[in-house]
């Protein structure tokens, strides 16, 4: 029983897993490459 209901709420929770990690994967870049960019203002070159 536990493991069905395990399965159903991962096969439910995926594509919100999926969303939730691309999203979170998109903010972290920016904020990294921001934080690059006001550390060393050529490291950009390298990003773009």
């Amino acid at each position: 029983m536990g493991f069905w209901l395990n399965r159903i709420i991962f096969i439910l929770g995926t594509p919100y897993l999926i969303r939730n990690a691309s999203l979170s994967l998109s903010v972290f870049i920016a904020f990294f490459k921001s934080f690059i960019i006001i550390k060393n203002p050529l490291g950009w070159l390298f990003l773009s």
